[in-house]
């Protein structure tokens, strides 16, 4: 009786889902090893293992917040002392009699003690009550939960973790601009969720229950395309499982750390807000059509030099072209390049390609750790080769060469042939590689004989040299907005009058090879 009256006053709350309601420890605890609940609502009579020795054993095993609904007045009952050593969060004396009118009378009470568990860490619950960091239930809240007043970026928060669903909710409320929808602990709750609310952005973890995290991931683009921010233990190792995740159309990814999640997130509270921010403005209509890798990767935390340093410019890495004479060889090549959305971008382009194209030189913002896998597995999938650049390596047609992550690439002309230059240096508009470092190599070492194009993302690296190529002599094009993740460096360079033509991101390809083939032809 009281499973059923306690299920149906807590599910009068939208905010809350019951999962299960079990009759006792045994049941409840396999249940937990499966699918941990954010709040545990528990009578201390129970048949096969007592009250308390159950409390222990979830605080022991899986620290989760427990709210204790049960009869105290029985003689040699615990004392809500015990109950708070032990671990509870707050302690409710349910009365032995009229139990349906009591739950009923007390609704709002109940609903209020759930929420305000659900706020407190898990590994919180498990810390003895004299603990003086841990005020915990020192008496009864009767204070509401207040719905944040402007709701601006709905954000769904999916992680197996209680303590993580929490932490992650709190920075990002941290931000008015932010509202936390729903913070749920496996994709069939997150898909109940979004039926009542489609969020602007999910932030997700990778270890779910009931279904993994990339086929959820891989679901939501074929159904509905959204900005994901992925945000796993599991990406820290094994980087293919990041070019799967790109591939599949994630937005960022960020490695979480498997122990010190709360002091990670509470150091890098305005990055995640970042990078939630930055997710809503992409435009993923283009990614169920394209069924091609979604945006490039991003590290929560800034870099210390790229958070602190002034803005530097390509200054610091080469000096700007000078007017020069015609060059004398006829190779031709290409310089791309991109930043979020780039990844879904660059593999179009890229699969599009004959093995006899242009050489192209690439700049894709993306951590370090996660571009060699990349590289590679755009060369799995396309006809030309493509692979890392590494110093000294010649551009050769019919292949393609990615700035390795945390390095500038520039091309050298020596003689008729061009040579990649792998190198160190200073944050370029916040980034290393730099889009804008790369292309003003080429418009120095090759003019004329150059294709510059830039695609979709943020910010404005690569409009300046993109410039600097035109003003040469080269050929230059930016991505459309309607084909474009972000419009922000595309955006930059039109403004500055660096593009020569504006086109989708379909046409690209068709554009290098026209203007590779026809050498005494109009540019593309």
């Amino acid at each position: 009786m009281a499973r059923v009256v306690v299920t149906e006053q807590l599910r009068t709350d939208p905010s809350i889902t019951v999962i299960a309601a079990v009759a006792d420890p045994n049941v409840a605890m396999a249940l937990i090893k499966k699918h941990l609940p954010d709040v545990i609502v528990m009578e201390l009579a129970f048949p096969r293992m007592d009250g308390l020795t159950f409390l222990r054993k979830i605080m022991a095993e899986r620290p989760t917040p427990v709210v204790i609904c049960a009869t105290l007045t029985d003689a040699g009952s615990l004392t809500v002392p015990e109950l708070l050593a032990a671990g509870a969060v707050r302690v409710v004396n349910k009365a032995k009699d009229g139990l349906q009118q009591f739950l009923g009378d007390t609704t709002a009470d109940l609903i209020d003690a759930v929420k305000a568990a659900a706020t407190l860490p898990s590994s919180a619950a498990a810390r003895p009550r004299d603990d003086p960091q841990v005020p915990l239930a020192a008496k009864p809240t009767t204070e509401r939960v207040v719905a944040a007043p402007q709701k601006t970026i709905r954000v769904l928060v999916v992680d197996h973790s209680a303590v993580a669903r929490v932490i992650v909710s709190e920075q990002l409320r941290t931000d008015p601009s932010i509202t936390v929808t729903a913070a749920v602990a496996d994709p069939i709750f997150a898909m109940l969720s979004m039926k009542k609310q489609w969020p602007d952005v999910i932030v997700m973890e990778l270890d779910l229950p009931r279904m993994d995290g990339l086929t959820f991931l891989r679901k939501i683009m074929a159904e509905r395309p959204t900005p994901v921010v992925i945000c796993s233990t599991l990406t820290a190792h094994g980087a293919p499982t990041t070019s799967e995740l790109l591939a599949a159309g994630a937005i960022r990814v960020v490695n979480k750390p498997k122990g010190g999640m709360k002091q990670f997130f509470e150091d890098a509270t305005a990055d995640l807000i970042g990078a939630v921010k930055a997710a809503s403005q992409a435009e993923l209509g283009t990614v169920k059509a394209a069924t091609l890798p979604s945006s490039g990767a991003s590290r929560l935390r800034a870099d210390p030099l790229v958070a602190s340093a002034k803005v530097l410019t390509a200054d610091v890495i080469t000096a700007a072209p000078t007017p020069q004479a015609a060059n004398p060889t006829t190779e031709r090549i290409v310089a791309l390049g991109t930043s979020m959305g780039g990844t879904q971008a660059l593999e179009r382009v890229l699969l599009a390609l004959p093995s006899d194209c242009p050489g192209i030189a690439i700049v894709q913002h993306m951590p370090e750790q996660f571009m060699k896998a990349f590289a590679e597995r755009l060369n799995d999938v396309s006809e030309i080769e493509v692979r890392e650049a590494e110093h000294g390596e010649q551009l050769l047609p019919g292949h393609a060469l990615i700035a390795p992550g945390g390095k500038h690439l520039m091309l050298k002309r020596r003689g008729r042939q061009y040579f990649a230059e792998v190198i160190d240096g200073p944050f370029v508009n916040r980034h290393r590689p730099s889009v804008d470092v790369l292309f003003r190599s080429i418009a120095k070492c090759a003019g004329s004989n150059a294709l510059g194009i830039i695609m979709t993302g943020m910010g404005d690296d690569g409009a300046h040299g993109l410039l600097e190529m035109r003003q040469a002599g080269a050929a230059t094009v930016a991505q459309d907005e309607a084909s474009c993740v972000v419009f922000g460096m595309p955006k930059a360079a039109i403004e500055l009058s660096a593009a020569e033509r504006v086109m989708s991101l379909g046409h690209i390809a068709q554009a290098i090879m026209t203007w590779g083939a026809d050498r005494g032809a109009p540019k593309p």
